[in-house]
């Protein structure tokens, strides 16, 4: 039986993250180590032990395929217990499905391989953090790609737009031409049109998007630059 360890000087602001490859456990640690502590559990049953033993946690971030079960059996069990945490379900694995059943039980859905200001997005937002807008730009961005099933692509151009970027959009850490920036908007506006959404340029799909980012200035929103966050 796996036994996560708790060590009781810890504050109750910490993150439990159920992970059971190390070296997945090691880079949540390099990315987000800074802001927070981390407890580590090392399987769905080490992970409900741990859950268990404190009242507040800060976050949760769980991998979906665990050896002995399935990520999805700890959020239930979170969403019971700690009904208020901010959790994250942690995978290498992006699929349309996956990301439409996260939005549905609002969970924010973060790939592995995703830049590390992503992430510290997710742990800022759950630390109330105002200035830090990157978490819910990507929650609404993500409704919207699974309404309108958008490819992995698509979904990182509408959260671009969402964030002012105008010379391209950052991709797997990389910054995608103009050219196949044109052809995945050509994709994204065809889609909304099918769902009777009469949208004529990503301005009017962004100024869609800004009126569901409720309670977030458009000044904070605007001055997001995914750029400068990866050298964090």
């Amino acid at each position: 039986m796996n036994t996560p360890s708790v060590p009781e000087s810890r504050p109750a602001a910490a993150i439990l993250h159920v992970e059971d490859e190390p070296a997945h456990q090691r880079l949540l640690k390099r990315t987000v180590g800074k802001l927070t502590d981390i407890v580590v559990a090392s399987s769905l049953e080490g992970g409900l032990e741990a859950l268990a033993s404190r009242q507040s946690w800060l976050a949760i971030v769980v991998d979906l395929r665990l050896r002995d079960g399935s990520g999805w059996d700890l959020i239930a069990r979170a969403r019971e217990t700690h009904p208020r945490v901010a959790i994250a379900l942690y995978t290498a694995l992006f699929t349309r499905a996956t990301m439409a059943r996260a939005v549905r039980e609002h969970v924010t859905y973060l790939v592995k391989d995703m830049r590390p200001d992503v992430v510290r997005g997710f742990v800022r937002g759950a630390q109330g953090s105002t200035h830090d807008v990157l978490g819910a730009i990507y929650a609404v961005a993500q409704t919207f790609a699974v309404r309108l099933d958008l490819s992995e692509k698509q979904t990182a151009i509408v959260v671009s737009a969402l964030c002012a970027l105008r010379r391209g959009c950052y991709v797997d850490g990389s910054v995608v031409s103009a050219a196949a920036v044109d052809t995945h908007v050509s994709g994204i506006l065809d889609k909304a049109h099918k769902h009777g959404l009469d949208f004529r340029s990503m301005n009017d799909v962004r100024e869609h998007l800004m009126a569901q980012l409720t309670g977030l200035p458009t000044a904070a929103i605007s001055g997001v630059n995914l750029k400068a966050e990866r050298n964090r």
